[in-house]
C-alpha cells in the first residue's frame, strides 16, 4: 500500500445553475455519495447555506477533509469544493502510481461527482422579489405508471439526497421484484 498526499491540488470552482439552498442540499448529497463508493463520511461542519465540511475515510487508510463553500450569484450559485489529505492505494496500482496520477484520478472523479449533482448547462432564475407567496403548496403527485413511476420517485428522492444509497438500492430491488 502506498500513501499519497493530495495537497491543495484536488478541487474545483464552478458556477452552478441552482439557488444557494438547493446547491447546499446537493453538495451534502454529493459528499454523502462517497459512502456508496466504500468510504465513511462524517460531517464535521454545516453552516447552511454557505459552508459544509466532512471527513471522508476508508478501511485502507485514506483520510480526506472535504470542504464546500457556496455563495449566491445572479445566475445561481458559485461552488468551491476542495479535498485535502491522504489517499492510500493498494496493490500494484499503489506501487506504480505517482502522486500526480493519484491527484489526476481524484480530480476526475470529483468532477464526475459534481457533474452528476450539478449537470452542466442547468439554468436558474432568481425568484421575483415582489412575487406573492402561493396560498398552499400543491400535493405531491402520485407516482404515475405503477412500478415505473415508483422507481422514478425513488430515484428522485435519492438524487435529491433525501434517502441514502442503501435505501435507494433496497427499494429499487423491491420494486423490480414486483415486475
Amino acid at each position: 500500500m502506498a500513501s499519497f498526499d493530495l495537497g491543495d491540488a484536488v478541487g474545483l470552482t464552478r458556477a452552478v445553475g441552482v439557488g444557494i439552498e438547493e446547491a447546499f442540499a446537493r453538495s451534502k448529497a454529493l459528499l454523502a455519495g462517497y459512502e456508496g463508493q466504500g468510504f465513511q463520511v462524517r460531517f464535521s461542519e454545516a453552516q447552511p447555506p454557505a459552508r459544509l465540511a466532512a471527513e471522508v475515510s476508508d478501511a485502507s487508510g485514506t483520510r480526506l477533509h472535504a470542504t464546500v463553500e457556496l455563495r449566491p450569484t445572479s445566475s445561481g450559485s458559485a461552488l468551491e469544493l476542495r479535498l485535502r489529505g491522504q489517499v492510500v492505494v493498494g496493490g500494484m496500482k499503489g506501487m506504480l502510481a505517482s502522486e500526480r496520477q493519484v491527484r489526476q484520478v481524484a480530480s476526475e472523479r470529483l468532477a464526475a461527482f459534481v457533474d452528476a449533482k450539478f449537470p452542466p448547462g442547468e439554468t436558474w432564475t432568481a425568484p421575483a422579489e415582489a412575487a406573492p407567496a402561493p396560498e398552499a403548496a400543491p400535493e405531491p403527485a402520485a407516482p404515475a405508471g405503477g412500478v415505473e413511476g415508483k422507481l422514478a420517485l425513488v430515484r428522485d428522492l435519492f438524487e435529491r439526497g433525501l434517502i441514502d444509497e442503501e435505501d435507494y438500492r433496497s427499494k429499487k430491488a423491491e420494486l423490480l421484484d414486483r415486475l
